[in-house]
């Protein structure tokens, strides 16, 4: 909570014109950390993604959604100093993605509170599989649209779908509202992965569609998994030229450093076992 309010604050700085750097044009600007600080008692509960249950309820779901909402700030603080020709634009856009995401995280830790009896996040395990895949792209900013922005969350288009139709098989109608705005600001979002993604392919003079598809040859593994919400990717820029037939080729070199079976596992993660509620 201490992250969303701390957002909002930022956010407000940044759109009143009070926060007059970023860092991006500083040559002292901090470095982000490589692991993301947590509260103590997060950082027990965290396990492999191949270990995870399977989800056998609305609230073990709902914990799963909110663990992904909360890593936005990265792609301004770690490519912004390596970048000093990103516009202000780029940073409009992804602060406003921060501000979603912590706007999300509010909305699902609260939808926990009210269940009965109340789940507060952090008391069921979770895994940091999202970030473990980020952390493949760090050396590229164009791998981190493309792996992050066009694949996890674009994923998340895809399966946003048939879990609100569970909860509204449940009959939880507020979970439903929940998630139905999540979903709607998700788009925006692979919105504005697709249009930084496109930008810096323009300004490297490269072609968009077979250059995600080499990012996403070497910084993923696996098949690229359908069925796919082709109405709502293509809302947000990506046709199918971009997705279909594509199969992550990463070796485990790539992999340096990170826990075997996490890395790829981000929303998809999160989403794939549905929830028997």
């Amino acid at each position: 909570m201490l992250k969303v309010q701390r957002t909002r604050h930022a956010v407000q700085q940044f759109r009143t014109g009070q926060l007059k750097s970023i860092g991006h044009r500083s040559t002292k600007a901090p470095r982000p950390p490589e692991i993301p600080p947590r509260e103590e008692t997060y950082a027990r509960n965290t396990v492999d993604p191949a270990k995870m249950a399977r989800r056998k309820n609305r609230a073990v779901m709902l914990h799963a959604l909110a663990n992904i909402e909360q890593w936005a700030w990265d792609i301004i603080a770690r490519y912004g100093p390596s970048h000093p020709d990103l516009p202000p634009a780029f940073f409009a856009d992804f602060t406003k993605m921060a501000l979603d995401e912590s706007k999300h995280f509010s909305l699902l830790t609260a939808r926990l509170a009210a269940l009965s009896p109340p789940t507060p996040y952090g008391s069921l395990p979770v895994h940091a599989g999202l970030w473990e895949s980020a952390q493949v792209t760090f050396p590229s900013l164009r791998a981190r649209l493309a792996i992050i922005h066009l694949v996890h969350e674009a994923r998340g288009l895809d399966v946003n779908p048939g879990t609100i139709a569970k909860f509204r098989r449940a009959g939880d109608a507020e979970s439903v509202r929940v998630l139905e705005t999540i979903h709607h600001d998700e788009v925006t979002h692979v919105t504005t992965g697709h249009r930084w993604f496109t930008w810096v392919c323009a300004r490297q003079g490269v072609d968009p569609v077979e250059t995600f598809r080499e990012e996403v040859r070497r910084g993923w593994r696996g098949d690229l998994k359908g069925p796919f919400n082709a109405e709502d990717r293509e809302k947000a820029g990506l046709i199918p030229a971009f997705y279909e037939n594509l199969k992550g080729e990463m070796d485990n070199d790539a992999e340096a450093g990170l826990p075997q079976a996490t890395v790829a596992v981000g929303y998809e993660g999160a989403m794939r076992q549905q929830a028997d509620i």
